[in-house]
């Protein structure tokens, strides 16, 4: 059987971009249960007014802190499943982004029991501007990248020191061992 997964989304200011990324979610091929986990940093852009088309099919919370580190640590606390799977309220994940995440984590944990996450970097959006494809080509090379993998494309999986929370699926117990976000 699947994995329970939290998929979970740190938010400000993102009425430009909030329903494209909860249609997203929402549209999720994953066969698994799951949820969806918002944590809004006390947007005053109309974000919350947006969500709240959302009540019942996405759980909203408040964090005054405002911090990405603060809200991710109130993720941890509040998400009610033992994978968290992260994405950014600008980003509007494929389809088949959970599905492929846990198909991922499930293949390589079966092999590499101290694994504790999975994730990829930045994917170009469905109609990408020359702006995009010329900070894609960037980001993907070592001097654009500056050695991380958040910009980096690579032909197969490797281990890596970190992974950019737009795009990652973690242990949730493992995150809070090591005291979270800092």
């Amino acid at each position: 059987s699947s994995p329970a997964v939290t998929m979970a989304v740190v938010m400000y200011n993102e009425a430009q971009h909030v329903r494209g990324c909860v249609e997203a979610l929402l549209a999720q091929d994953y066969a698994g249960e799951r949820e969806i986990l918002i944590v809004d940093g006390q947007s005053t852009d109309g974000t919350r007014e947006i969500l709240h088309a959302y009540e019942g099919r996405v759980r909203v919370l408040d964090n005054p802190g405002r911090t990405i580190a603060s809200n991710r640590n109130l993720i941890l606390q509040e998400a009610r499943h033992p994978l968290i799977a992260f994405t950014d309220g600008d980003c509007a994940p494929p389809p088949h982004w959970l599905s492929t995440l846990v198909r991922v984590y499930t293949e390589r944990k079966a092999v590499d029991p101290a694994l504790v996450g999975v994730g990829s970097g930045n994917g170009l959006p469905a109609e990408p501007s020359s702006f995009r494809l010329l900070l894609d080509l960037a980001t993907n090379s070592l001097a654009g990248s500056l050695g991380s993998i958040q910009g980096k494309r690579y032909d197969q999986g490797r281990p890596v020191e970190s992974l950019g929370c737009f795009n990652a699926l973690y242990e949730k117990d493992a995150l809070l061992a090591l005291g979270g976000f800092d």
